[in-house]
């Protein structure tokens, strides 16, 4: 294992509990809890989505609290396949958070959304994916990495997102780079085109009814946060 894979491992592994990844996400579960507990006390129960995410993910709360508060947690990803082991809680079905019609207004409590919105494409794709978060949830936690964090959470090289794509394309095609393996062409500017990451005046246009939050490691903003709260006014 070289130097860059052993900081990517340290940083990034969320199978790690000494991970800085990973001890962040459990720094998230807390604020996600606090959200449920609300719901849960106002509800009696809580409808999530889950977009782009995965069982396993939830894994971060302690064992048995989605059962005690009733908590049922619908996947959305665009795979054709979603392992669900624990059937009682999990459901999964295939769709594009940007078009998400087939699902009505206000279908779930709480929608959250972990590390997505950056590998949904252009900013109107992300606009998309935006209007759907707030079309089919009352409440949401949305996550994503901070553009002007210094090292670049995909490929861990330090400002890798202030390069040009075709310089991104190419390093894509010669190397193995964070998380990313060597790609041919085709797939390098996929991966470019795809990735987006957002600044934090953008975040705010794409949820202007959230209140946006820093999440920072050593002091530094790491990720943006949006967090809107249930309304119980509406019920």
């Amino acid at each position: 294992m070289n130097l860059l894979q052993k900081i990517t491992n340290k940083m990034c592994n969320y199978s790690d509990e000494e991970s800085i990844a990973y001890k962040l996400r459990v720094e998230r579960g807390k604020k996600i809890i606090a959200m449920i507990d609300r719901t849960f006390l106002s509800l009696g129960g809580v409808k999530i989505a889950d977009i782009g995410g995965s069982e396993k993910y939830w894994s971060i709360l302690p064992k048995g609290y989605l059962k005690a508060r009733n908590v049922s947690i619908t996947i959305i990803n665009l795979g054709d396949e979603c392992k669900i082991i624990d059937h009682s809680t999990f459901d999964y079905i295939k769709g594009d958070g940007r078009n998400l019609t087939f699902i009505p207004n206000n279908t779930f409590d709480l929608l959250h959304s972990n590390s997505v919105i950056e590998h949904v494409g252009c900013w109107e794709c992300q606009q998309d994916f935006a209007n759907e978060v707030n079309r089919i949830s009352k409440s949401y936690y949305i996550q994503t990495p901070y553009f002007y964090f210094p090292i670049d959470p995909h490929s861990m090289i330090p400002f890798f997102q202030f390069l040009s794509d075709d310089i991104k394309i190419r390093l894509l095609e010669n190397f193995d780079i964070g998380h990313y393996r060597k790609q041919n062409r085709e797939g390098a500017i996929e991966i470019v085109d795809s990735t987006k990451m957002l600044n934090r005046q953008e975040f705010e246009t794409l949820f202007p009814n959230a209140n946006v939050e820093y999440e920072k490691f050593l002091g530094i903003p790491k990720s943006l946060i949006a967090i809107k709260e249930l309304q119980w006014n509406i019920y």
